[in-house]
């Protein structure tokens, strides 16, 4: 140790002593930093072509979509769960793997005639389909009655969630569920989002071979994490015609820890380059003035990014505002709707 030590002094000191002169070529550090310069920006090109070109096969490969082994199997389960003056309201369990279903709520419209357009409605975080029906709504008000009004089918998905209401009623789902499924999907070379959104997949290819829905009138509709959803959902199936998403359109940045850990949420992406992907069919974003999930300033900065990829069909593309929170508004949705969706296909 002592001999160790000693040696350690002495290579010290013989690092501090003076260089002998010698007749050698050396520049001043300074002198590369135009090359420095040059080399990054070179390589930031290079990468920004990269990102650009291949978009949606990049998005593919990084979150894991499709999820592996998942495929439709065998003839859905049917319930029926009700009906009102609207229609009919069931509940369908769709097999896509050994032991595992897409669940959802299918409602048809009453007195439709013929085929009929079929509307994705997705929940948010802590939701539930049937949340979203149940005494008016809560604060996703008529996404989904509101479809059934329009004379539209609607497909209302369940995704795993920890609900808020089970906070009060107790549920064998662990709280923190969807980032413990994320990061074990993530060991496997998938994503909670990509299991979700082939599941989404997968169903549609179920219902549009069914007579009653026309295949070329599919619009996703969603609020809050919904909202994210139908950006990827858009993003990778072309059948959705048209979508509207309300209270999800967040600032992304690189140093953002939902990024990078296992949250079980899809900010794997900067928003406008998910949001590309779907130009030019229609889109409509919303956002509540006084939302304080998803702030309005920092939506606004999103939008004006996004927009930009629609200026070849800018009356395809809307960003809105209202009053009011964190919350789905049907009036302007609905508008939307009418003007694209039953245009589609024409």
């Amino acid at each position: 140790m002592r001999q160790n030590r000693h040696m350690r002094i002495l290579l010290l000191l013989v690092m501090t002593l003076p260089v002998a002169a010698q007749n050698l070529y050396e520049e001043d550090v300074a002198a590369s930093k135009g090359n420095r310069d040059a080399n990054w920006r070179q390589l930031d090109a290079y990468v920004t072509r990269l990102e650009w070109s291949d978009l949606r096969g990049a998005l593919a490969r990084q979150i894991g979509f499709p999820a592996p082994g998942l495929a439709l199997r065998g003839a859905p389960r049917v319930e029926k769960a009700g009906e009102d003056e609207l229609g009919t309201y069931q509940r369908l369990w769709i097999p896509v793997a050994e032991g595992v279903e897409a669940h959802g709520l299918l409602l048809l419209p009453r007195n439709r005639k013929g085929r009929v357009p079929l509307v994705v409605a997705q929940h948010g975080g802590g939701g539930t389909p049937e949340l979203a029906l149940f005494r008016g709504g809560a604060n996703y008000h008529d996404m989904i009655r509101g479809a059934m009004r329009e004379g539209y089918a609607v497909w209302a998905p369940l995704m795993v969630m920890y609900p808020y209401v089970d906070r009060d009623h107790g549920t064998a789902i662990p709280a923190d569920v969807r980032e413990r499924l994320e990061a074990r999907l993530r060991l496997c070379g998938t994503t909670l989002v990509a299991l979700e959104l082939t599941k989404l997949k997968l169903s549609l290819d179920y219902l549009l071979k069914r007579p009653e829905f026309d295949g070329g009138k599919v619009a996703f509709v969603g609020l809050s994490y919904g909202g994210f959803v139908a950006a990827y959902a858009a993003a990778f199936d072309p059948r959705i015609k048209a979508v509207v998403a309300s209270c999800s359109l967040r600032e992304w940045k690189a140093t953002d820890p939902d990024v990078w850990q296992p949250t079980g949420r899809p900010f794997y992406r900067p928003f406008e380059e998910v949001w590309s992907l779907s130009a030019p069919r229609a889109v409509q974003l919303q956002v509540g003035r006084n939302d304080k999930l998803i702030p309005v300033a920092g939506a606004r900065e999103v939008a004006s990014k996004v927009r930009k990829h629609w200026s070849a069909a800018p009356d395809r593309f809307e960003f809105l505002e209202f009053e009011g929170g964190h919350e789905w508004r049907g009036d302007i949705a609905w508008r939307f709707l009418r003007k694209h969706l039953d245009a589609a296909g024409r």
